[in-house]
């Protein structure tokens, strides 16, 4: 058995801090689930950052949000992070309906995102938990 795998025998949920539009349209992450135990992802804007900026991943999507209107950078960032992620989210449905709601998440402002397996990040620490 695949060790990510294993880690579902002593209770553990493997996430992968990681989210990109390659990942999502490639299927991969159907393969990290499939074959990994993949239970759930958290979205990082540096590595966000990175692929918008350094691949081609992104740039037909970029090119009709310029040509539709003038948009800041923010509100870029935000269209694009918030449909990778709601693919996602998307993808790991069936880990949400098969782990009874356990697993299945994937962290950003859910609000936002209009989708009920949303968390925000969870900072945890020696002697609290917080949200950021």
């Amino acid at each position: 058995m695949n060790a990510l795998k294993q880690l579902a025998t002593a209770g553990q949920s493997p996430w992968l801090d990681f989210v990109s539009r390659k990942l999502v349209e490639s299927g991969e992450i159907a393969t990290l689930i499939d074959r990994d135990g993949l239970k759930g992802m958290t979205s990082n804007p540096a590595i966000f950052e990175k692929s918008i900026a350094h691949t081609e991943d992104y740039d037909v999507a970029l090119r009709d949000m310029i040509t539709d209107r003038d948009y800041s950078v923010t509100e870029l960032y935000e269209h694009l992070a918030i449909a990778d992620i709601q693919a996602a989210a998307d993808a790991l449905y069936s880990v949400y309906q098969d782990s009874a709601k356990v697993d299945g998440y994937i962290s950003l402002i859910w609000r936002t995102m209009k989708r009920p397996r949303y968390q925000r990040r969870v900072v945890f620490g020696v002697r609290s938990a917080g949200q950021i």
